[in-house]
Formats: structure tokens, sequence, C-alpha cells
């Protein structure tokens, strides 16, 4: 705890924590949509206006799973902070995942899956102008993760 003569650092006023993003996604869809929603946070981040941004790409990778599943399967919303990375992940948990969403990892989302999901594209230039990456992994028949990697701010 800093003396009575140290000053306490000040959060940047726009600042955004990793935990209210997840927060405020899962209380956003869950008061719309029904699934199964769980969500979890580990560790900590704070990011500036960009953070703004990062909910805003969150919000079209869960309207694409809400898109992709029923009212009973699953969607996960996680974020992890990690020493140099900061991953956010949408994860939609259901039976009928086609085995046609083959894994990706790199700069642009392949066409094929652009076309099944609209949002794909702004998610993509908010990933890459904040010299991020974005991986879409598939396990047919059980889940499909989007996992958005940042570096740590």
């Amino acid at each position: 705890m800093p003396s009575a003569h140290e000053a306490m650092p000040r959060p940047e006023v726009n600042a955004v924590r990793l935990e209210d993003v997840v927060d405020r996604i899962l209380v956003r869809w869950r008061g719309a949509v029904t699934r199964r929603w769980e969500g979890s946070v580990v560790g900590t981040a704070c990011f500036g206006p960009e953070g703004r941004q990062l909910e805003r790409a969150l919000d079209e990778l869960v309207a694409n799973a809400v898109a992709a599943t029923g009212p009973q399967d699953g969607i996960t919303v996680t974020g992890r902070a990690r020493d140099r990375w900061v991953e956010l992940a949408v994860t939609e948990w259901s039976p009928t995942t086609p085995a046609g969403h083959i894994g990706y990892a790199g700069e642009e989302v392949p066409e094929v899956v652009a076309a099944c999901a609209p949002g794909m594209r702004i998610v993509e230039g908010i990933v890459a102008s904040q010299s991020g990456s974005l991986e879409i992994t598939t396990r047919p028949g059980v889940s499909t993760t989007f996992l958005i990697r940042l570096p740590h701010p």
C-alpha cells in the first residue's frame, strides 16, 4: 500500500477491464437468447479505448455462435490474461457442429468462414488493428472455438 506521500496510480479514464468486457457480453446475451451460457475470466488486463472495439468483436462472435446453435446448446465466453497475451474465446457447444468448420489460425479469415458468419470480417479488422490473431478450432459434433489472441496491454 502506498504511503500518504506516494501518489496512487490513476486508472485511465476510458480503461476497460477484461472482466468487465466478458461480464457485459454475458449479461447482454443471457437476457436476449436462450442458451446454456457460461463464462469465466482468469487473470487481469486493462485496455484503453480499444477495449470497446474488443467488446464489439466478441459481440460479433457471440452473434455467430447464437446463429449456429439452438436453445438446447451451450455458448461459453472466456477471457484469460497471460504474461504476454490476452486471450478471448467464444465456444459454441452443439452436437450438430459441422465437420466443414476446419481448424484455422492466421491473419485472414477464410472465405468459407466469412460467408457463413458475416460478422467475421468485422472481427478480423478489429483483431488486425490490435496486432492480434484469430484461431478457429472445430471438433465435429462437439464444438467450435473462436480464439482472439492479443498482445497483453
